[in-house]
């Protein structure tokens, strides 16, 4: 892993304050807060996982608050095609959400998957939100949470939740403009 996404994942993990203390803040491109230009029409584009070797996943992301999902597994050969709505929910501490109603959340069992984020009892998942540092539950979608990074295009990335709060996290960054 080099450097840079070591530090990135690093401070994903840690919070806000590690990141500081690494000289990763936001005078650096760095924060788990979205840019303070940021836009909706800043997400519309074809993002892909940045960090995830076993699997590749694409969200494709429209201006009609419509997106596509593809996941394919490398190791099983599992293909997965899906797509729903998205909103944009700005919360009052700053931090964004981008709500994927009907994306699935294929990191952790495939029963999770199609249960909608519940586990095998119908009970929600809890998934770890580092921006607010809270537990937070995803019912039959996905939260990404929108984050400044400087380096990258349009200066953000998604940042997939995680299930566990010192678990690295994973990043979707953005590929191209779609042509609508």
């Amino acid at each position: 892993m080099n450097l840079k996404k070591y530090i990135v994942s690093l401070c994903l993990t840690v919070g806000s304050l590690a990141c500081a203390s690494l000289g990763a803040s936001s005078s650096s491109g760095i924060s788990l807060k979205a840019p303070s230009t940021f836009t909706e029409s800043d997400l519309i584009g074809t993002w892909n996982d940045w960090n995830n070797v076993d699997n590749d996943e694409t969200l494709t992301l429209h201006s009609d608050y419509t997106f596509e999902q593809i996941y394919e597994s490398s190791s099983s050969g599992y293909r997965y095609e899906g797509e729903g709505t998205w909103s944009v929910e700005i919360r009052p501490s700053g931090c964004v959400y981008l709500h994927l109603e009907g994306m699935k959340y294929f990191h952790l069992t495939a029963s999770a998957a199609d249960l909608g984020n519940r586990h095998l009892d119908g009970s929600l998942i809890n998934f770890w939100e580092p921006c607010e540092e809270q537990s937070i539950t995803m019912p039959d979608k996905v939260i990404l949470l929108v984050t400044s990074f400087a380096d990258f295009p349009r200066g953000i990335a998604l940042e997939l939740l995680m299930t566990e709060r010192n678990r690295l996290d994973r990043l979707f960054i953005l590929n191209e403009t779609v042509n609508e």
